[in-house]
């Protein structure tokens, strides 16, 4: 499949690389290996997403069968070398470009409960660990040109603006508002979990030394910073705000027990309540918006740490 895609005929309908992707899908076997390796081909461009990923259903399936591939460290035995990179890179580009153009939808399906969808919060956990808190994987080129630490954080921004304000227009007390803080609520423990998963992952890397602490939590601060926009009338509030999630992160990495007490989630969550709260003090609203997020963001990290087994101080157990 790396073969067919480099052919300048790769991403055309009918083409040997769209053929074997289209037979590799239907297989779908070695362990998941297969979809896995279809879906790195759908994503590889814009219009053969559009073309081959043309339904819900197919777009999920190809988001878990990445992350799943990605989790399971499929280059493990590969040597390391250029040709071992370039595949890795290859793989979280294509979760990362599916994911920016189907935020989201893809986040919804992870996060909204409803007659139609159960929440699965573990799946968007392990795509953020692999991708905005990995620290090798912030150069990687995606489909716009963009980097992956450019492009992914801004589509995950948008999706947390978008809940919020679908809070604030509905109806006070409505199911819609309830909804909607629900699903910030998951998305806001997803986002503490990756953290949580990505400093177990590349716990070696991030304590290598000082420079690469600080620059791990400075990629914290960031996508916290990004995702959470609360309102001030001076100054740029997201850059304060991940300078000072930066400066928080730094040290309970540096400072912080082997298995630090002072858990990463609680450190993050105090930021994700500051949009809920901002909300609750709006004339007109109801004062339980705080309990709703409290409890989902509560249960769901809950979820988390057993199903990704990490304490979420940040170490595995």
């Amino acid at each position: 499949m790396d073969v067919l895609m480099q052919g300048e005929a790769a991403s055309e309908q009918g083409s040997a690389a769209e053929a074997l992707a289209n037979a590799l899908w239907a297989r779908n076997g070695n362990r998941g290996t297969d979809r896995a390796a279809a879906a790195m081909y759908y994503t590889s461009d814009a219009l053969t997403m559009q073309n081959d990923l043309n339904t819900p259903v197919k777009r999920q399936e190809a988001f878990e069968a990445l992350v799943s591939f990605n989790q399971s460290g499929p280059y493990s035995n590969v040597p390391p070398g250029q040709l071992a990179t370039a595949w890795k890179n290859q793989a979280i580009a294509a979760e990362a470009n599916l994911f920016i153009g189907n935020s989201r939808e893809l986040t919804q399906e992870y996060t909204l409960r409803d007659a139609m969808h159960t929440p699965d919060t573990q799946v968007l956990a392990k795509f953020m660990s692999q991708t905005v808190f990995n620290p090798s994987a912030q150069n990687i080129q995606l489909n716009d040109f963009s980097s992956l630490k450019d492009s992914l954080p801004n589509s995950l921004a948008n999706v947390s603006s978008t809940l919020m304000s679908t809070a604030r227009q509905a109806p006070p007390g409505s199911l819609q508002e309830h909804y909607a803080i629900e699903e910030y609520g998951r998305l806001s423990a997803a986002l503490s979990g990756g953290a949580a998963l990505a400093l177990t992952n590349y716990d070696a890397q991030v304590q290598a030394n000082d420079a690469a602490k600080n620059q791990w939590a400075d990629l914290v601060g960031g996508v916290v910073g990004k995702v959470i926009k609360v309102e001030t009338p001076f100054g740029n509030p997201a850059e304060d705000l991940a300078k000072e999630i930066t400066k928080q992160v730094y040290q309970l990495i540096v400072h912080g027990p082997e298995r630090p007490t002072a858990s990463l989630a609680d450190t993050l969550y105090q930021h994700y309540a500051q949009n809920v709260e901002q909300l609750r003090t709006e004339p007109g609203q109801p004062t339980d918006l705080t309990s709703d997020f409290d409890s989902t963001y509560g249960a769901t990290l809950l979820n988390l740490q057993g199903q990704l087994n990490v304490n979420l101080g940040g170490h595995a157990n």
